[in-house]
C-alpha cells in the first residue's frame, strides 16, 4: 500500500460515495454543497491548502482519503 496525491478519477469515485445531502453531511460535516458538482466538491474538500492524500493497495484499489492540517499552530 502507498499514499499517494488524489487524481480527478479518485475525486469523482469519491463523489459518487454520497447519493445524498445527509451522507455528505455524515461524512464531511456542514458545510459542503449538494448537488456536488466536480467543481464544487474539490473546493469544498480544500483540496489547494490542505494536505490530502488517497491510499491505493498494491494493485492501485482506492482504498482511502484523507486530509491533515495543524489545528494549532
Amino acid at each position: 500500500m502507498k499514499l499517494i496525491k488524489p487524481t480527478v478519477n479518485h475525486l469523482i469515485t469519491m463523489k459518487g460515495w454520497f447519493s445524498n445531502e445527509q451522507e455528505l453531511t455524515n461524512w464531511s460535516g456542514p458545510n459542503f454543497r449538494f448537488p456536488l458538482n466536480l467543481y464544487s466538491f474539490t473546493e469544498d474538500l480544500n483540496m489547494s491548502s490542505l494536505n490530502s492524500f488517497v491510499l491505493i493497495s498494491n494493485k492501485s484499489e482506492f482504498l482511502a482519503f484523507g486530509q491533515f492540517y495543524q489545528r494549532f499552530k
